[in-house]
């Protein structure tokens, strides 16, 4: 099927090409994936979204096209005044030639937190498409820490989906590392519904080969004193082709609310494409917003260095790529996570 999705809350020049992409989806089944759940957390299985209100990042056309499939949703939910010692872990393992989606719900109750990981990975050469919708629910005062790892090797085409509200004093904190794929579409779209609720964002990405990186963060203030901040940073080699869409959309009403989103790039061959587009929407007077981004290329002088006392380009490149996603990995406080991803940049177990 075909559709627009990552489309920019406010348009601008058809010319540059980056109101929206569009894309052929065709998911078959829902996706398997295996979870561990701590025991305070509970599990329900049913076969609609709990509320279809809420708006995701990729927009109307994939979440209606989604949500058509009757999917399993599988809902997990967090009890009042609850602390989640343990993370909630969802591991999807795509390992076989088909289309599969996935939709999960978080309920997140009054006055509690918890972590949750999702782990995505791929074996190699695996032409398929996979796509998960997550569903936020914060209630007043509760707090969520989202880190989602996507380390996947080429051909999969992955669709990463994010819809999230935000109750008075909720915080949501999202992560994300995102390597590899063929083409990968992340979308997230974050309600501040109630006031001095927070949103913050850190995103580290490497994209490389011919392989496609389409983003589309929004966050939506409409609670007083409401927080937002977007940092993404990453590393573009070969023919790598990414375009940031970053929003921040301060309403009437939202006073005193503060939005910040920056984007670091290093363009490593001449050959990749680089779009970023960070937009602020203001309707209210008494606010405060910022936006910007940091676009370089690999230091020639740095380069010439290292490779005169024995490393080669590929070294030096991935030994800058590795510290891009390190900068983010290691506010995870995750050894597990982290051996992970030190693993796959070819390191060793006692590194």
């Amino acid at each position: 099927m075909s559709m627009i999705i990552n489309k920019l809350p406010s348009i601008t020049w058809n010319r540059l090409k980056v109101n929206s992409t569009s894309v052929d989806i065709n998911i078959e089944k829902g996706g398997k994936f295996i979870s561990e759940v701590p025991s305070d957390i509970s599990l329900k299985v049913s076969e609609e979204v709990s509320d279809k209100s809420l708006e995701n990042g990729m927009g109307a056309a994939f979440n209606d096209y989604i949500t058509s499939l009757k999917l399993p949703v599988h809902s997990f939910f967090v009890v009042e005044k609850s602390v989640v010692e343990e993370p909630l872990r969802l591991k999807f393992a795509y390992d076989e030639v088909s289309n599969v989606g996935n939709i999960i719900e978080l309920h997140i109750a009054k006055d509690s937190q918890v972590t949750v990981i999702m782990d995505y990975s791929a074996v190699k050469d695996l032409d398929s498409v996979a796509a998960v919708q997550t569903r936020v629910h914060l209630e007043d005062n509760a707090k969520l820490t989202l880190i989602q790892i996507q380390l996947i090797d080429k051909e999969l085409t992955f669709f990463n989906d994010i819809a999230a509200n935000c109750a008075k004093g909720a915080e949501f904190e999202l992560t994300q590392i995102i390597i590899g794929d063929k083409a990968t579409y992340q979308g997230s779209k974050v309600l501040l519904a109630g006031d001095d609720s927070v949103v913050q964002a850190n995103v580290a990405y490497l994209v490389r080969d011919n392989d496609k990186l389409d983003m589309n963060y929004i966050a939506v203030h409409e609670g007083k004193l409401t927080t937002s901040r977007l940092y993404t940073r990453g590393v573009l080699r070969d023919k790598a082709d990414k375009t940031f869409r970053g929003t921040i959309d301060i309403k009437l009403g939202a006073a005193n609310a503060s939005g910040q989103e920056s984007e670091t790039v290093l363009l490593i061959d001449e050959g990749v494409v680089n779009k970023t587009i960070p937009i602020i929407l203001c309707a209210e007077e008494d606010v405060v917003g910022t936006h910007g981004a940091s676009i370089g290329n690999l230091d020639k002088e740095m380069l010439f260095y290292l490779t005169s006392r024995g490393m080669d380009k590929e070294s030096v490149t991935k030994m800058v790529a590795r510290a891009r996603i390190d900068a983010v990995s290691k506010k995870l406080e995750n050894e597990a996570l982290e051996e992970k991803i030190n693993l796959y940049f070819g390191g060793s177990e006692d590194e």
